[in-house]
């Protein structure tokens, strides 16, 4: 979701994953396009994706600056494989930037619209099918979810304990590489995998 210059997918695409991306740049979704990555042009909930197709979908800094995060969420949900990986990160209030800088808080900016509790963000992915694997608090959060494979199973019971500074870190570096092992334990480098939209 706002693959910007689709740093993201040209990786993906070299390790052999199938990866779509969108972006309401037109400039850049025409460049990359011709660069042989599918990337689509337009706002996220607006966009035209396949049902139950992707693995992982990322959603990396991209919440904050949606006019309609709840649908944008449900976008990605839809367009997950059940079993699919979610992968977000965003802004939080709260974050210990946020709590010594206050009205100061740099992320405080033009552009960014919407700002969320780790509570209330979990409780949006959640309402939209999503169960929750993972959550860290740092600067930022980080969050991992899945698809239910069995649309009736529901939420667990209980959400993961936000972490802070843990192994989810790795997650910000080896993204690919590491979301595709989380997903597709047992087709790692597979020549038609679905990593997207980001």
């Amino acid at each position: 979701m706002g693959c910007g210059a689709g740093t993201t997918l040209m990786e993906a695409q070299a390790l052999g994953i199938e990866a779509w991306g969108n972006d309401i740049n037109k400039a850049a979704v025409d460049m990359l396009n011709q660069k042989g990555l599918h990337v689509l042009h337009g706002l996220s909930k607006d966009i035209d994706l396949p049902a139950d197709y992707f693995d992982v979908v990322l959603n990396f800094d991209y919440l904050e600056h949606s006019f309609t995060p709840l649908e944008d969420l449900r976008k990605c949900y839809d367009a997950s494989k059940p079993g699919g990986i979610l992968y977000l990160k965003t802004l939080y209030l709260g974050s210990p930037q946020h709590k010594r800088k206050g009205e100061a808080w740099h992320l405080f900016c033009p552009g960014h619209f919407h700002f969320f509790t780790p509570d209330v963000l979990q409780s949006m992915i959640e309402s939209v099918g999503y169960e929750l694997v993972d959550v860290e608090l740092d600067e930022l959060i980080f969050v991992v979810a899945r698809r239910p494979k069995d649309p009736l199973q529901g939420r667990k019971a209980s959400r993961p304990t936000p972490r802070t500074r843990s192994s989810i870190r790795r997650l910000a570096q080896g993204t690919v590489d590491y979301l595709t092992k989380l997903a597709l334990p047992s087709r790692r480098h597979r020549s038609r995998s679905n990593l997207g939209p980001h």
